[in-house]
């Protein structure tokens, strides 16, 4: 079947350009429209945020400014005035370190583009000092010195700038030269001052500099910069001074009152300052604390949700030692300003101090979640914690605040710090050592972390160790003191010939003492005696110390302790030290004392006999007894000094028995038993011995036991006519012997017959084969009487060169030079001989000496230490004498303890 054309052909679709043009005006209408709806927006999103930026500075909202700012860089970086506000903002305002490195970038691409204005290039200066990079900022500096040649702080920055690379006189260049300029910069007055030294020209001495600087900058700046420099200094006063001046003219400055709270002394100072007023004026602790807390009582009153005034306030009412004021502060703080949550840190803190441990807690608790960071909040967890003894839960919740903490927090050496304490009281001693190690470690200074290490290094036995981190830190409050108390039982634990006393003696030492309280020195010092089983002296310096401070009980409690009272406390350290010492007599003394103080006479006297019938070996049968009628009667002369009358008839008839034993076995020990029976108010015995014909070999002895006879009287005066008469008597009978001489001339010298003893043994002399003994005694008379002094020092000498080593013959020389008023040779000569070897007038010589040469507080411990009461010594009167006189003269209070 046929078809048309028009039925089997297709038909061709044609392009309709009118519609075309159509369509493409009306999207190109559609794009331009929204584009240029697009640009209004964003032009007006730039304003919105440029114009906000501005305002939230002209408001001092610097945080908000800066969001702002950096929010309309990032959409239109080309805005070079908005890019150098923000830069000024960050280096002049914000300032931490990451907006100062922040700062530095934009001002580095601001001087690229060309923009090279002086203020930037030095803008970009002082960040480049705050941060350190040296060489960028003296790159800057060097086209300003330049420029601004009459810019102080050019200048400084530059001298800053030599000083990091150690070149001392560019430095001292830069800072004079600022202080050239017209307006003077403080801080250069200040580095100034540091770097004075002997040779610096006297207007450049720090004094001078100072003084200038607040003439010339009379601002709260330059005050504040000198207060520093005499914190630094230890000058507290001046600094305070300066602080109060600078707080008069700028009140609420945050950097002042920071630096107020941390100068102030804490309320335990309050008591020994209060009465130290300075000729000057200055204020004692007590009212510089009371002035802060009324400072920033007025600071709260005029900004209520000022939480830096707030925290401020409360840590001056917790140095005050008005610790509710304190916890009472933070709490209405946090009532005007809940958002502040350092005031919530500080309030836990103290809380826990205070130890109101489940407040505490309930303050954290109400921190809202995220609200603090996780280190903060960790660590305030884990202090809670151990408040509680809940060690594990406390050292899992320190690790989190260290885990989390930043490089640049406080928590992380805290919470450390506080993880070897932590570990510490678990009884965990090796991690907590190696944890303080830690903290020492990333910070060098950290004074709680040696403190705590010292402290574990204790608990761990290990006592070396612990002496040693302490002897770093003695200049910290009541370290000195504890530290000494380790060195006395390290030096117990040690034997004998290992023990060290000298660093223990410089830190008792009295001449700018090291520990400040006088009855805590005299306590170490008696321990320390006692350590080395010297009773009688420790017993003196306590005795001392109870009459200088009558009302401090731990004085009583000690003498008490030492004197057999509380026997179970010394008893076996008495036992270490008479095994380490048999033959000291001072030991089995304080060992007799104690079987008194358990009120069984038997078993004091029991002690004795078990000396005398079981001697220490290497000593004979008769020193045996000797030692043990020695113990006895230092036994009596400290239970008299007690006023314990009871006790003393056993052990008197102890002694006078084994007196009379000793000399039955030996009659060259009759002088013992003269002495025996006199000090047991027994003269009737005494004299029926003496009145008894002697033996021709006993006449030395007999004359020595008419000698023993004084010396052992209580007066002296009513025995020696009969003692002179009974030595001439011998003398008479056997002129032939010289030693007997010498004996007259002894009692002439008790009987203050000086010339007369000097006579006599003048005409002994040529009689003597060995003139030793002769040649000393007259020296030491012509010492006394101040006369023909050359020849008392040629004598002396001669026998010192012939017996070099015998201390009774240094101790006349130290005489003869304190007679020449050569105090610095007599205390040489003394020096050299050991104490233990020093008689009683040597230690008389030693301290006349030391008070001599001006250190009268060492001369002062050195009569607190005699080893012994003058009235029972054999010191000659002259001897006695000068005793009285140095005690009188050093210390009136002791005079008491001497007459008794």
């Amino acid at each position: 079947m046929a078809t048309t054309p028009s039925k089997t052909t297709s038909k061709r679709r044609v392009l309709n350009l009118r519609a075309a043009v159509i369509m493409s005006v009306l999207f190109f209408g559609v794009w331009f429209g929204f584009r240029k709806l697009h640009a209004r927006q964003f032009s007006r999103t730039l304003d919105f945020l440029r114009s906000t930026a501005m305002a939230m500075l002209e408001k001092e909202d610097y945080r908000s400014a800066q969001l702002h700012l950096t929010q309309y860089l990032a959409l239109k970086a080309g805005d070079l005035e908005a890019q150098e506000r923000l830069s000024w903002l960050l280096s002049e305002k914000i300032q931490t370190p990451k907006a100062l490195h922040q700062a530095f970038r934009l001002n580095e691409d601001l001087l690229r583009k060309g923009m090279t204005s002086d203020d930037l290039r030095l803008r970009q200066a002082r960040v480049a000092v705050s941060l350190n990079l040296m060489s960028d900022a003296d790159a800057h500096l060097k086209v300003l010195q330049t420029t601004q040649a009459d810019n102080a702080e050019v200048w400084y920055l530059s001298s800053l700038c030599s000083n990091a690379a150690r070149n001392r006189e560019a430095t001292i260049h830069g800072l004079r030269r600022s202080l050239q300029c017209t307006k003077k910069l403080p801080g250069a007055y200040v580095e100034l001052a540091r770097l004075a030294d002997e040779e610096t020209p006297e207007e450049y001495q720090p004094e001078a500099l100072l003084t200038r600087m607040t003439k010339e900058c009379d601002s709260a700046e330059a005050r504040r910069l000198r207060a520093e420099y005499y914190l630094e200094k230890g000058r507290r006063d001046e600094a305070m001074s300066d602080l109060w001046i600078a707080l008069e003219q700028a009140p609420a400055d945050a950097t002042l009152n920071s630096l107020l709270v941390r100068s102030l002394p804490s309320w335990q100072d309050a008591g020994a300052n209060s009465e130290a007023q300075t000729q000057s004026g200055d204020q004692s602790t007590e009212a510089q604390l009371k002035r802060a807390m009324q400072h920033f009582e007025k600071l709260v009153e005029s900004e209520p949700s000022n939480a830096s005034v707030r925290l401020s306030h409360a840590a001056v009412c917790w140095k005050a030692g008005q610790r509710k004021a304190a916890i009472t502060t933070l709490e209405a703080g946090i009532q005007k300003n809940a958002h502040a949550f350092q005031q919530h840190e500080a309030l836990i803190d103290y809380l826990i101090s205070s130890g109101e441990t489940a407040k505490a807690r309930r303050v954290l608790d109400s921190i809202p979640s995220g609200a603090l960071p996780r280190d903060e909040y960790s660590y305030s967890l884990g202090r809670i914690l151990m408040e509680e003894e809940k060690w594990p839960e406390a050292i899992k919740a320190l690790e989190q605040a260290i885990a989390f903490s930043r490089g640049d927090s406080e928590i992380g050496p805290r919470a450390q710090l506080s993880l070897a304490i932590c570990r510490t009281r678990s009884g965990d001693l090796g991690p907590a050592l190696e944890t303080f190690r830690a903290v020492v470690e990333t910070q060098p200074q950290s004074l709680p972390g040696k403190l705590g290490m010292a402290s574990a290094f204790v608990k761990a036995g290990q006592l070396d160790m612990a002496i040693a981190t302490y002897q770093e830190l003695t200049d910290l409050p009541g370290v000195a003191p504890y530290l000494a108390d380790l060195m006395i039982r390290r030096n117990l634990q040690q034997r004998p010939t290992l023990r060290r006393w000298e660093q223990l003696d410089e830190l008792l030492r009295e001449e700018k003492p090291m520990i400040p309280d006088p009855v805590q020195r005299s306590l170490l010092r008696a321990d320390r005696l006692f350590a080395e089983g010297q009773i009688l002296a420790a017993l003196s310096v306590l005795d001392q110390a109870s009459l200088q401070f009558p009302s401090r009980r731990e004085v009583q409690s000690a003498i008490s302790r030492v004197s057999g009272e509380f026997s179970k406390d010394v008893e076996g350290r008495l036992r270490t030290l008479v095994a380490e010492q048999p033959l000291n007599p001072e030991i089995r003394a304080a060992l007799i004392r104690l079987a008194l103080g358990r009120k069984n006479s038997a078993s004091a006297v029991e002690e004795i006999e078990k000396l005398v019938n079981e001697p220490p070996k290497g000593m004979t049968s008769d020193q045996a007894i000797q030692l043990a009628i020695i113990s006895a009667e230092m036994a009596i002369t400290q239970e008299q000094r007690v006023h314990r009358k009871d006790t003393v008839p056993v052990l008197k008839d102890a002694a006078a028995r084994f007196a009379l034993k000793l000399t039955q076995q030996n009659p060259a020990f009759e002088p013992e038993l003269i002495r025996t029976y006199i000090r047991n108010d027994q003269p009737a015995e005494a004299l029926h011995v003496l009145k008894a014909q002697p033996s021709e070999p006993q006449v030395v002895t007999r004359a020595a036991s008419w000698l023993s006879l004084v010396q052992a009287s209580p007066d002296r005066d009513k025995v020696l006519p009969d003692a002179m008469k009974g030595v001439y008597d011998l003398i008479v009978k056997h002129p032939e012997r010289p030693e007997l001489r010498a004996f007259y001339a002894d009692l002439l010298i008790y009987a203050r017959q000086h010339a007369l003893a000097e006579n006599t043994l003048q005409s002994v002399l040529p009689m003597t084969i060995d003139p030793s003994r002769i040649q000393s005694r007259i020296a030491w008379l012509l010492a006394v009487e101040k006369k023909h002094l050359p020849e008392a020092r040629e004598l002396i000498s001669s026998v010192i060169q012939t017996y070099p080593d015998e201390a009774a013959y240094r101790e006349v020389q130290a005489r003869v030079l304190l007679a020449e008023n050569n105090s610095a040779g007599a205390f040489d000569v003394l020096k050299a001989v050991p104490l233990k070897q020093l008689s009683l007038a040597g230690h008389t010589y030693r301290v006349a000496a030391l008070a001599g040469l001006g250190r009268r507080d060492e001369a002062r411990a050195a009569l607190e230490q005699f080893p012994g009461f003058a009235e029972s010594s054999d010191m000659f009167p002259a001897d006695v004498d000068l005793f009285r006189s140095l005690t009188s003269q050093l210390a009136p209070q002791m005079t008491k303890s001497t007459s008794r």
